[in-house]
């Protein structure tokens, strides 16, 4: 049950860092206050009101204006794609911008585009383009620092907005757009009409309206708390003896409809219900994701559990095993990694020295600041070598004669004697050499596993399968059923990448964890793990002083393969050192103790020679961290006026 809460835990700090990374905003509105003067010409006076915040430094702000869209299939209808609520175009632009407030602002100067430059301040350009509609894009130029606070006002114009019908005229607008990519804290709109008498209007967003107000003239509305890409806009109906110079081009030839207004306000009351059930239903979809990750994973963790002991505190075993080789008890005790595991790399050259097989020795090189060690090792020629087991062979010949070879000629051993260390960091320069050792140790470890563990139970996958099929219905269903959202192909991509990356990770974890050890194993598994127990509680090993030489060494082998070997060789030189031994004399009489002490060191520079991350006690060192891109010089702020941009994207 360990292992399931340690993978939870870096499940949810992950999922946690890369959201935090991947969606935090560079800046925010923290206010913006927007005063729209209706005119009689069907065009509006703009005044805007941004009190920006940056988290990050920044060298100006884009103003995005998209007042025209066209898409294919696009009707002239009252609904809000119509191709009648365009306008013709943006006029009178001016900028101010402060540090401090927006009482006593700097009037920015226009330039052409090509004249600006980064670090330029209280400057702007203005060009018109087509990208997906109709846009005017100001490029304000206003540096500011991370922390700050900056205040810009934008003046402008935008032309042919009211729509004139034969009795009414119509206002409708998109003040902030769909793809507004920054969080709003407050948003404050006051739109000033022409006259009051018998003025209709309805503002329409999927943020928190806090407030609809009527006063004369104007119409404004409060919004807070608008998440990037949420839209707000304003519709009102109002007779149109006020219209006295509207153009004809935005003159509809028929009476205002009023139940088709009451009809697509209905509509849209419910389509803001199914958008907060949506949401919730997404809530509750992310949620059931991590239960059902953490319900497989306790499933495919008791399955690879099932029939391993849990030792008590005073459960020990303290015989030394002989039952299988070192590699073996490498499988059995962590089949993820098996013969590749540094540990068992340092744990078999001990071992080795044990039987004789190969000579440690110890050399102090003297250093100005300190004394260091080199830890020498040769061969024995004369020794049997038909004897050893296919991986100890091939490790000999690897690290011996350069060479991937099971099969062992002492003629070949030219480099007799070396410094381990520096032979395991050159052994890892060959790569086509490792990559042929690499190989061989997966496809033992891969042997073994099928030897020794049995297959992920059906009954397992089945729940695995059924529980994503579940995940997908629910999300499909809330798109397709629930969600107002025109844009549902982003929609369909991220459930579809966002499950088949929980059936990616679920699947390999299932496949990992779930396999059980067969019945013959169980025993020595438990074995393993009551002697590791033991040599961790040291008091019970100094009971058994004074303990043979030979016998230190056949515990340090274990040691080294569990990772411990530094700990458990530390008590071993501390109890020589109080029964007078000279410690440079414990570590030239005793190599095989000093490079006990030193495992980690080994099982690093065995883990470059054979390319592999370890298990057990070695961890491997260094630092590093992501690069983090600096983007000083610039802040992209979109605000494309019209909240249905992606769906005209899409067609």
């Amino acid at each position: 049950m360990g292992n399931i809460k340690k993978i939870c835990l870096i499940l949810m700090v992950s999922v946690l860092c890369f959201s935090t990374n991947l969606f935090a905003a560079e800046y925010k509105v923290e206010n913006y206050n927007i005063v729209a003067n209706v005119k009689d010409d069907g065009s509006i006076d703009v005044v805007e009101y941004l009190k920006y915040n940056f988290d990050e430094s920044m060298n100006g702000v884009y103003r995005d204006i998209l007042y025209k869209y066209e898409f294919s299939g696009q009707k002239n209808d009252m609904k809000a794609t119509s191709s009648r609520y365009q306008a013709s175009g943006i006029d009178n632009i001016k900028v101010y911008t402060s540090d401090v407030s927006f009482e006593g602002m700097t009037v920015a100067n226009e330039q052409l585009a090509s004249t600006l430059s980064n670090g330029m301040n209280n400057v702007y350009s203005v060009s018109n383009n087509i990208d997906n509609g109709y846009r005017t894009k100001i490029k304000v130029y206003s540096p500011v620092g991370g922390g700050d606070y900056k205040y810009i006002k934008y003046e402008y114009t935008i032309k042919d907005v009211i729509t004139n019908y034969n009795d009414y005229a119509e206002f409708y607008w998109n003040f902030v757009g769909g793809d507004w990519d920054c969080d709003i804290d407050n948003l404050d709109i006051s739109v000033n009409f022409l006259d009051s008498q018998n003025l209709q209007a309805v503002g329409h967003t999927y943020a928190n309206i806090t407030e609809f107000n009527t006063f004369d003239k104007t119409r404004s509305m409060k919004v807070s708390n608008i998440e990037a890409g949420t839209a707000v806009d304003m519709r009102a109906v109002f007779p149109n003896v006020s219209m006295k110079n509207i153009k004809n081009q935005k003159t509809i030839k028929e009476d205002y409809n009023f139940t088709i207004f009451d009809n697509i306000e209905m509509q849209m009351s419910k389509d803001k219900e199914n958008y907060i059930l949506s949401n919730k239903v997404w809530i509750g979809f992310v949620v059931l994701n991590i239960l059902s990750i953490i319900y497989v994973l306790y499933k495919a963790t008791k399955s690879g559990t099932k029939n391993i002991k849990k030792y008590k505190k005073d459960e020990y075993y303290s015989d030394l095993l002989d039952k299988y080789s070192l590699a073996e008890y490498s499988c059995i005790m962590n089949r993820m990694f098996g013969y590749s595991d540094p540990n068992l790399t340092v744990a078999t050259i001990l071992d080795l020295s044990n039987r004789k097989y190969i000579k440690l020795e110890s050399l102090k090189k003297v250093k100005i600041f300190k004394d260091t060690y080199e830890y020498f090792v040769s061969v024995d020629t004369l020794k049997d070598f038909d004897k050893l087991n296919d991986y100890e062979k091939e490790l000999l010949n690897y690290i011996f004669n350069k060479k991937f070879d099971s099969k062992i000629d002492t003629s070949d051993f030219v480099d007799n004697r070396f410094e381990l260390n520096e032979r395991f960091k050159e052994l890892g320069l060959d790569y086509k050499l490792g990559a042929k050792y690499r190989k061989s140790c997966t496809d033992k470890t891969t042997e073994s596993d099928k030897k020794m563990y049995n297959p992920v139970p059906k009954k397992l996958w089945k729940t695995f399968f059924n529980v994503l099929v579940i995940l997908l219905v629910i999300g499909m269903v809330n798109i397709l059923v629930i969600s107002p959202l025109i844009d549902k192909t982003s929609m369909f991509a991220a459930v579809i990448i966002g499950e088949l990356f929980v059936f990616a990770f679920l699947g390999s974890m299932v496949a990992t964890i779930a396999k059980s050890l067969k019945d013959e194993y169980i025993d020595e598994y438990n074995k393993l793990m009551g002697l590791k127990k033991y040599l961790t509680e040291y008091s019970l090993i100094k009971d058994r002083f004074p303990i043979e030489m030979v016998l230190w060494g056949k515990y340090l082998v274990f040691a080294s393969l569990f990772g411990i070997a530094d700990k458990v060789s530390k008590e071993f030189k501390d109890e020589l050192l109080k029964q007078g031994y000279d410690e440079n004399y414990i570590f030239t009489t005793y190599p095989m103790l000093h490079i006990a002490i030193y495992s980690h060191t080994f099982a690093a520079s065995a883990a470059s020679m054979s390319g592999s991350s370890s298990s057990g006690g070695y961890s491997g060192g260094g630092g590093g961290g992501g690069g983090r891109r600096w983007r000083w010089w610039r802040c992209l702020l979109v605000c494309e006026n019209n909240m249905y941009i992606k769906f005209i994207t899409i067609n």
